[in-house]
């Protein structure tokens, strides 16, 4: 039917964004928005509270 994903934290996904050239551009609350300047693309993760940085 359908193929399970692994499970992927917040902090590991952030870190896979940075590593392919996303740059955080601002953070409000428990949201992060990230941005490419080589692709133009724009995208946002949720972060728990359990995995805000504090």
């Amino acid at each position: 039917m359908f193929a399970r994903l692994k499970g992927t934290t917040a902090r590991e996904l952030l870190r896979a964004l940075e590593k392919a050239g996303f740059d955080i551009t601002r953070q409000k609350g428990s949201r992060i928005t990230l941005h490419n300047p080589e692709t133009d693309k724009t995208t946002l993760v949720a972060m728990h509270p359990d995995e805000l940085p504090r």
